[in-house]
Order: C-alpha cells, then structure tokens, then sequence
C-alpha cells in the first residue's frame, strides 16, 4: 500500500514538457518560507508530449501520494480537464487549467494564468482600458486565460492563430465568440500590430531551446515600425525563460515598452500557492520572488 505524504509536509509539482527550464521551485520554496510553512518542496515532472496517455497516470499519482497541488504547463492546459473531479467557473469559461488543488481526494481546476498575465502588465507596463487594441499570437491554453480575463475590460481582441492548427480558432471561437480570429500570415501580423497598442505573445514560440525564434520576424518588424511607432506600443510575451526572447528584444530595439513572461509568471505562482496552502502572498514578497528568479537566471538588474 502507497503511504501518503505526512501532513506537515507540502509538496506540489508542475506537469508539463518542456519543464527543465523552469525555475518555479525557487518562487514556491521563498513564498513557503514566508508564510512560514518548513517543509515545502515544488519538484518538476516531464510528462512527454509524445506520450499524452501518461498525464492521466501522473495526475493520479500525484493526487495518490497526497501532493498538495499541481501546475500544469504546455501542451497540457486544455487537455487535463479530463482528468479533473471538477472545474471551478472561470477556467470553465476560458477552456484551460494551468492549477490543480488536490484536497479530501478530489481533483479540482482552476485557471491563475490569465489573472497573473493582468497583474504583470499593469505592473510593468499601465492598466488597459476599454478603448485599448489588442493583439494576441496563438490559442491554446495561455492565450485562452489571457482572453477571458481582457474581454471584460476590452473587446477590441485580434487573435492571430497558424493555419495548420487552426482547429483551436474554432475551438476559441466558439467560447469566446466576441474574439475575432485570423490566420496567422504576414499580412494578417502587419495589419493587426499596426491598429494594436498591446502585442502579446501567448505561443511557447521563443522558448528554450529555440531562443533564435519569434513570432514576428524582424524584417516585418522594421516595416510595421516605419508605418506605426514601435515605441507608442506595449509588448508582453508569456515566455519566461530565456527572460528577454528574441521578440521582446526586438520589440525593445524600436523603443517598444517590455513586460516579460517571468513577472506573469510571480504572480500567477503567487495565486497558485495561496489555493494550494492557504497561506496569503504579500505583494512584496512577489517583488523580491522576482529578484530571486532573475538572480538564478542570470538577469542583471
């Protein structure tokens, strides 16, 4: 028979591939010890793409040995939702769960992206109002979080999604019918960037290994940029690792202003550890989370 974790003990995880990059643990290890929890441990498990059957047994285990959460991550935050005991009301409506509490033997999904990518840019960048133009790359499970929590402050949304997975357009479309959706090709990136005032990112498009790549190349850069000023624009990536990918640093060199994936990255951490512990996160143990995070990545300043 498989013993559960003793009480005192917290341990949560994060499901996903890639995870290697990650640098979570350090965030839930500093939040444990300022809510005053000793024995905390966040570890991070690859459950591989190529073998999708394996979340299911993974979620089960963790949910067997008595873990106190689960994050999910790519390619993973639309598929879990099978495996959930039950889905609270706003991850329903987005269609993507990135954080699982496991309590009294149930499995429950809750969606902290959205509400983390909302604190980020109103920390880094300014507050968006309902007169703002946005314009959102991919939609899968990030890019679904980030819209269920925009529409209620703007619909001016574009959605730019590749064709050959234009099946989650469809998918988005008919949950969030306000959306308009287009496929992703030069025309369509220079037309929607231009009347935009926030870029976001929401692919994993920049991510480590592939920190060479962007979802807009820079020659398109340059010709949006001598049609609409750069620098008038806020762009946001959800990437965290590398901390500056290659879109925001090109973004950066036409004077564009920067919110980058690590700082929706804190606080969505934060809201993930106080469903799971109970415990409340100070906004400045966020802040100095974030030094720690950018201290281990070799961030300067």
């Amino acid at each position: 028979m498989i013993k559960q974790i003793a009480k005192e003990t917290v341990i949560t995880c994060l499901f996903g591939d890639p995870v290697a990059q990650s640098v979570s643990p350090y965030m839930y290890g500093y939040f444990a010890k300022r809510t005053g929890i000793e024995y905390y441990s966040h570890l991070k498990i690859r459950v591989p793409k190529e073998k999708k059957g394996e979340l299911g047994e993974a979620i089960l285990a963790a949910k067997t040995l008595g873990f106190a959460g689960i994050n999910i991550t790519v390619p993973y935050k639309m598929e879990v939702i099978k495996e959930l005991d039950k889905v609270d009301s706003r991850a329903k409506t987005i269609g993507a769960v990135n954080a699982i509490l496991v309590k009294d033997g149930k499995l429950t999904g809750y969606n902290t992206d959205g509400l983390g990518a909302l604190a980020a840019m109103e920390n880094r960048l300014r507050k968006m109002t309902q007169k703002d133009k946005v314009v959102v790359f991919g939609a899968g499970g990030a890019s679904r979080a980030i819209l269920g929590t925009l529409l209620p402050i703007t619909k001016n949304i574009t959605v730019l999604q590749r064709k050959d997975d234009f099946n989650l357009a469809h998918s988005l479309k008919k949950s969030m019918k306000k959306v308009n959706i287009l496929p992703l090709n030069f025309e369509n990136i220079s037309k929607s960037v231009i009347r935009a005032n926030f870029v976001l990112n929401a692919t994993s498009v920049g991510m480590i290994p592939n920190t060479r790549e962007s979802v807009i190349l820079e020659k398109l850069f340059s010709e949006i940029n001598r049609k609409a000023a750069l620098r008038q624009k806020f762009f946001f990536d959800t990437v965290y690792n590398p901390y500056e990918t290659k879109f925001l640093s090109l973004a950066k060199k036409y004077g564009a202003k920067l919110c980058q994936g690590l700082y929706m990255m804190a606080y969505q951490g934060a809201a993930s550890f106080e469903l799971w512990t109970g415990k409340k996160v100070a906004k400045k143990d966020v802040e100095v989370a974030l030094k720690i995070l950018k201290q281990k990545m070799g961030v300067k300043g």
